[in-house]
């Protein structure tokens, strides 16, 4: 396996690509150990890096990509708090002095809210700042003002696309591992809405499986091998 070397990046493939160039190595063959997955910070703020610590294995083991099991079921219908939602966001937008447009849908026990309009560039400044600030404002709001919202997802165009690619590169790098090693991994705490990407991400290795564990909105999904029955 050889001696463990620290590498940082802004998320975790910049981590992996700095690991690569500096191994000399695909990355695809990379065995790494997620030592800080970072944060990417309000306002810039409280932002960190991802850290991995990586030692190149001797060979690589290509995984198959297949589908068939079930994700796991993320709630009931958000009903008719989406139009609150929408009507709540409208006016923070008119006070902010933002020409955007509101739309909004419920996804299960979600709301999920798209922006667009003439301002829209101003959300995606600084790696989407005010997009995440917007969505964490708003499931502050909703523990009072919606309770039967588990999560108020916030997307725009350009932006929340890049963050979903983001996740499922984290996923296929964690699943390409378990697939490698046998051994099971968790991964950080998420609301329902990633989870189900993490759940249908792991559907394409079908050797592997995901399950969810933990109390509450935030869980924990573990991606693990597919247990395997004793022959006859």
């Amino acid at each position: 396996m050889g001696i463990e070397r620290e590498f940082e990046g802004r998320d975790l493939p910049e981590a992996l690509e700095s690991a690569s160039r500096a191994l000399g190595v695909a990355r695809e063959t990379l065995e790494f150990r997620l030592v800080d997955e970072g944060r990417r910070g309000l306002f810039g703020l409280g932002a960190k890096r991802a850290r991995i610590a990586v030692a190149a294995p001797e060979t690589a083991v290509s995984v198959a990509v297949e589908s068939p099991r079930p994700a796991e079921p993320e709630g009931d219908d958000a009903g008719p708090a989406a139009s609150s939602v929408e009507e709540t966001l409208r006016q923070i937008l008119d006070l902010m002095g933002l020409d955007l447009e509101v739309r909004t849908e419920g996804e299960g026990d979600a709301v999920r809210v798209l922006l667009t309009g003439a301002d829209r560039r101003v959300l995606l400044q600084k790696d989407g700042e005010l997009v995440n600030a917007l969505q964490f404002l708003l499931n502050r709001m909703a523990r009072r003002a919606w309770p039967d919202v588990a999560h108020v997802l916030v997307s725009c165009e350009g932006f929340r696309d890049r963050r979903e690619e983001d996740l499922v590169e984290l996923v296929r790098e964690v699943a390409r591992q378990v697939a490698r090693t046998g051994h099971p991994k968790k991964l950080h705490s998420m609301n329902p809405y990633e989870r189900r990407l993490v759940h249908l991400t792991v559907r394409e290795f079908p050797d592997l499986t995901s399950r969810s564990a933990g109390e509450g909105f935030l869980k924990q999904v573990t991606v693990a091998p597919v247990a395997r029955g004793g022959g006859a």
